[in-house]
């Protein structure tokens, strides 16, 4: 605004009654004004195109520092878009040092010795040692072959036994009633859920019993399946290793047989010689219990009779907790195992 005024006293100062000398003087102080408007950052020229030059100017000005902010902006994007692609790398790594972590934890239980190894058991001196579990034929003769109760329930039910007498076979399976996680074999199972996370009842007193490092390798695992099974380290677990199923919610015998079976499978794989199972599904999963212990029994029977590394197997236990499945193991083990007794009986 200041210029438009100065172009026009400049350019009609003939119009003012001024001697040559009195206008030069107005022309000079005008050149002044306009010199020293000039370092406001407005053009010296004084014409009538200044104004609309200087516009020009600052829109190329703008323009120019748009695109430098489209382009840091863009920058900024991309190294988002970039940082995006590398998360799943951070968890790659993750996933990495708690494998190392897994391995090395592992590898410090395997090599203690027995004595180190006894002084982690969460349970302390409460374990106990295959030594202390009798076999199923002496177990039948202590405590059964001589009982009114189980030779009536014999007399009744030897109709129903499914199997032969197999001596060979008898001292190599096992009822024990008690706690699994005291238990110093090769591997105990675990009926767990799908997580592999830990859960009520055997699932959470493993978990509990083993330690924080037994979850962590778990994570590693994924999860599993109704029916499958995985293997771990027992950590501070008196067993080696544990054995994870799935057992199915509700009587779904063929995925409970699948559990027994592929437990059994990775005990051949790990070439482990004695295992124990809890009662599979009979909790919160709702499996009766009689029903339970007969595809148990029977899929233990058959493996015994159809696998070869059978031979090298050294005992299987049945851990129970519940007095019924106690009285229910000692019925059908005699229809599935039956043992040698006098033929009149």
């Amino acid at each position: 605004m200041a210029i438009n005024l100065i172009s026009k006293i400049s350019n009609n100062c003939s119009s003012f009654r001024l001697t040559s000398t009195s206008a030069s003087f107005l022309r000079r102080i005008l050149r002044t004004i306009s010199m020293s408007t000039d370092k406001g950052k407005l053009k010296a020229s004084v014409g009538p195109h200044s104004v609309s030059g200087d516009s020009d100017h600052d829109d190329d000005t703008r323009q120019s520092q748009s695109h430098s902010k489209r382009k840091e902006q863009q920058k900024t994007d991309a190294s988002k878009k970039t940082k995006v692609k590398e998360q799943p790398m951070t968890r790659g790594k993750f996933l990495t040092e708690q494998e190392e972590h897994v391995e090395n934890a592992k590898k410090k239980i395997l090599s203690l010795n027995i004595s180190e190894k006894r002084k982690r058991y969460f349970c302390k001196d409460r374990y106990t040692t295959l030594e202390d579990i009798p076999n199923w034929q002496d177990h039948f003769s202590e405590e059964l072959l001589h009982d009114d109760i189980a030779q009536k329930w014999w007399k009744r039910n030897k109709s129903q036994a499914v199997s032969d007498v197999k001596p060979s076979l008898n001292v190599k399976i096992s009822l024990f009633q008690g706690d699994i996680t005291t238990l110093e074999i090769d591997a105990i199972v675990n009926a767990a859920n799908e997580s592999l996370l830990g859960g009520g009842g055997v699932d959470g007193a493993i978990h509990r019993a083993a330690g924080i490092d037994l979850l962590h390798e778990c994570e590693l695992l994924k999860g599993c399946s109704a029916g499958d099974a995985k293997i771990t380290c027992g950590y501070k677990l008196p067993a080696k290793n544990v054995i994870h199923t799935v057992g199915p919610r509700g009587e779904h015998p063929e995925i409970l047989q699948s559990c027994y079976q592929n437990s059994l499978d990775l005990m051949r794989e790990n070439e482990l010689t004695t295992v124990a199972f809890p009662c599979i599904s009979t909790g919160i999963f709702g499996y009766p219990n009689l029903n339970a212990a007969r595809v148990a029994l029977k899929t233990i029977r058959n493996w015994l009779d159809s696998e070869d590394y059978a031979d090298k197997v050294e005992r299987i236990i049945f851990c129970l907790f519940l007095e019924k499945d106690v009285v229910i193991y000692k019925e059908q083990l005699q229809l599935f195992f039956p043992v040698e007794r006098d033929k009149s009986k």
